[in-house]
């Protein structure tokens, strides 16, 4: 049964900002990343990264509205775990279905917590993502927002962006009024999320032109999850009968082969699995044709409010 996305306003106290920790002084170690601020490892071989999550510490998150609420995008939770598994060793991403929708509102914090687990005899360490309110007075009130999996890297490199660009025969889609269009059915993007520059689609397959927006910073992320929802731009312009806000639900097997693109082309593939659902392929590329990331099976669905 496919989860349900439900978007529900919660009031929260709000929190003073307080001075960050020095994570070797907590015995743990310091991460450099945008979303994941340190990391330790337990006692049963898993793994703890650790983080916080809010519209002050991470504004550009403002940009992505669904419903009229702020939504952390589902790529934020697939580089949290893209992230893990370059850390554990080059391993990569199994699998991760979405449970439950992140909401933020202003002036809470979150915790984040992302729990890995000790290795299988076949190498596969099952993974969680958590958060809860930062003010929370007990332990109590974590939730779950997806689950899944790393896998031993496989060595298989995906191939370099073949022929020409933009390929021979594809049309170019007009993208104008786009954002406009898609704010009257649901989704509010605000400028870190507005990176869609070129579109085309030809029999087969769909492409995308995608450009970081200048004031976000690549070097802090393998792939900013900024890019990577803007890419998936390229499906919204598809077609395919898709109406109505689509969000994904579950990936496939992501790989991540360099880290911290600022402007990447998109090589997608879309087909319909049911009358709401729809299943895509997803590879992206540097503007020189070097992989950048693989996404084996991305599904998605109609979304609506609860």
């Amino acid at each position: 049964e496919l989860p349900t996305y439900a978007f529900q306003r919660q009031r929260y106290w709000l929190e003073a900002p307080t001075a960050l920790l020095d994570a070797a002084g907590l015995g743990m170690e310091r991460t450099d990343h945008g979303l994941l601020g340190a990391a330790t490892s337990l006692p049963d071989g898993g793994q703890l990264f650790v983080g916080r999550m809010s519209l002050r510490e991470q504004p550009w998150l403002r940009d992505h509205g669904v419903f009229q609420h702020v939504v952390v995008p589902g790529t934020a939770l697939i580089e949290l775990a893209l992230e893990a598994g370059q850390r554990l060793g080059a391993m990569e991403l199994e699998h991760l279905a979405f449970t439950r929708a992140l909401v933020l509102v202003p002036g809470e914090t979150r915790r984040l917590q992302l729990q890995v687990d000790r290795a299988s005899d076949n190498g596969q360490r099952p993974l969680r993502i958590y958060t809860r309110p930062a003010e929370a007075d007990s332990e109590d009130g974590w939730v779950e927002h997806a689950a899944g999996a790393l896998r031993p890297a496989t060595g298989e490199s995906q191939a370099l962006l073949p022929g020409s660009w933009p390929p021979d025969g594809a049309q170019e889609i007009a993208l104008a009024g786009l954002y406009e269009d898609l704010e009257q059915v649901g989704y509010q993007y605000g400028p870190c999320f507005r990176g869609l520059q070129r579109a085309y689609r030809d029999a087969e397959q769909l492409y995308g032109e995608v450009v970081l927006a200048p004031a976000l910073k690549a070097q802090e992320y393998g792939l900013h999850p900024a890019l990577l929802d803007v890419a998936l731009h390229t499906l919204l312009v598809g077609g395919a009968g898709r109406q109505g806000v689509i969000m994904p639900f579950e990936w496939e097997g992501g790989k991540l082969h360099c880290r911290g693109a600022s402007r990447v082309r998109v090589v997608a593939r879309l087909e319909k699995e049911s009358d709401s659902s729809w299943a895509a392929q997803v590879k992206l590329y540097t503007q020189e044709g070097k992989p950048v990331l693989e996404v084996e099976r991305l599904r998605e669905r109609s979304a609506t409010i609860e």
